[in-house]
């Protein structure tokens, strides 16, 4: 069994998703996207990026985290499923933890990303596509996956020193621990009473997740 989980992966596509350079924040990161708005939605991409440079092509770029082979293997027998979201992406990478999870059956366009000196690396590059235009309800699921992923990433910070800028950038107010532990996000104003701080409950993933 791999002593890598799900989890820790995001994690490190957080922190290769996280460079600040001097023309600020570059990507966006959405965990866990759903196929469409609502939670019936049938299937769900582990991450989705957004580059917002527009010098780079404003790349969406996909990722599928498998960290054993079985669950590599089990993948290929559903094509449809990175399918359903690649058509709409300009990139598509799987993601593991060791590279011989994969053997000689990586899908033609899929690039892979493998862990090495406990960074990820760009094993084969993805190519590039010409993505279909993205339905509004699957629009609606990755702003959503965006909204949810910069919460839980500040709920954590700063015990997660990886976190994306553009995630921290999109939280707003640093998360202060005794908040954090409450699992609190205190947020300025709501719709019936402007300056208002009203408390939102967050559901804190355990560590184990």
């Amino acid at each position: 069994m791999s002593a890598h989980t799900e989890a820790a992966m995001l994690d490190h596509l957080h922190s290769r998703y996280s460079r600040l350079d001097g023309n600020g924040v570059r990507y966006v990161c959405a965990e866990h996207v759903r196929s469409q708005a609502g939670f019936d939605a049938p299937r769900c991409a582990d991450m989705i990026v957004q580059d917002l440079w527009p010098a780079k092509g404003l790349e969406l770029i996909g990722h599928e985290v498998k960290v054993a082979r079985s669950d590599w293997v089990a993948e290929l027998k559903d094509p449809e499923k990175a399918a359903t979201f690649r058509r709409h992406l300009h990139r598509w990478y799987l993601v593991v933890p060791d590279r011989s999870i994969v053997r000689d059956d990586l899908p033609v366009g899929w690039g892979l990303m493998a862990l090495r000196a406990g960074k990820l690396w760009v094993v084969r590059p993805a190519s590039l596509l010409i993505p279909e235009p993205m339905p509004a309800t699957m629009t609606a699921a990755l702003l959503r996956a965006v909204a949810k992923t910069a919460e839980r990433r500040a709920i954590l910070s700063p015990d997660v020193p990886t976190m994306c800028p553009g995630c921290t950038a999109l939280a707003g107010e640093p998360v202060t621990a005794e908040r954090r532990r409450q699992g609190i996000r205190r947020v300025e104003g709501d719709d019936d009473s402007p300056g208002n701080v009203s408390k939102i409950t967050t559901t804190v993933r355990s560590s184990n997740a």
